[in-house]
């Protein structure tokens, strides 16, 4: 039996479909198997804000709640962040495919729940190799992280980090 070859512009117009729907609620239902579904004692994520890179898809970036123009895009990425301190929601923060320039920390804190850094937080990539945070190498201090993690049932992952001066 001979197989037909999936196009890649086919998958990709697929995943795209997929993302769109997902961030903009238009009726996609994820399958649950019953036997995943737990009680949790973490903080739910109360809003997700999509933060597209620079080089993002179109469909993408028209979609996203903040757009980066690849300088200082720790800006945009925390902003996801403040909004939902400021509106007393846990949050995820879902980066799109491509790469981000920062030259200062991105904070993971929601301030939800009890107090500042007692709520969930994610920031969350579409994949290692896929989304990639390059921070600027020059000016970091030596023994300090570009992503500090601050609530307690925060979590970042998904994504690959390394020097602006790794960025071809």
């Amino acid at each position: 039996m001979r197989r037909t070859p999936v196009s890649n512009d086919a998958a990709m117009a697929d995943g795209v479909d997929l993302l769109l729907r997902r961030f903009r609620g238009l009726g996609l239902e994820m399958p649950v198997s019953p036997a995943a579904v737990r009680p949790s004692t973490k903080t739910p994520i109360e809003v997700t804000y999509l933060v597209a890179s620079i080089d993002a898809r179109p469909e993408i970036r028209a979609v996203a709640d903040f757009r980066c123009s690849g300088v200082n895009d720790e800006i945009e990425i925390n902003a996801g962040f403040v909004a939902a301190k400021a509106a007393g929601k846990s949050c995820k923060v879902q980066m799109s495919s491509g790469g981000f320039h920062t030259a200062d920390g991105i904070i993971c804190d929601s301030g939800s729940g009890s107090g500042s850094g007692s709520g969930s937080s994610w920031l969350e990539g579409a994949g290692i190799g896929i989304t990639t945070i390059f921070y600027d190498d020059g000016d970091w201090p030596a023994g300090t992280s570009p992503i500090e993690v601050v609530d307690w049932h925060g979590r970042a992952s998904n994504f690959s980090i390394m020097p602006e001066s790794e960025c071809n």
